[in-house]
């Protein structure tokens, strides 16, 4: 398996109750938002770029 990043963020004020999860993954990114019973709201994917210290945007190795 490749590495890859998740970052989970919680909403707060009008976006309580929701969770908003970022899953990154050679130079592109899928983003979740979903609620409280895990059911996806809004879904979007999306270039990122390449990763810091990387030539390609790959992971090392």
């Amino acid at each position: 398996m490749r590495a890859a990043a998740v970052r989970p963020r919680r909403g707060a004020g009008a976006g309580a109750g929701r969770w908003r999860l970022t899953f990154c993954h050679g130079g592109r990114a899928l983003r979740l938002v979903v609620d409280a019973e895990a059911t996806v709201l809004r879904r979007s994917s999306f270039d990122t770029g390449p990763r810091a210290g990387t030539k390609d945007g790959r992971a090392p190795g």
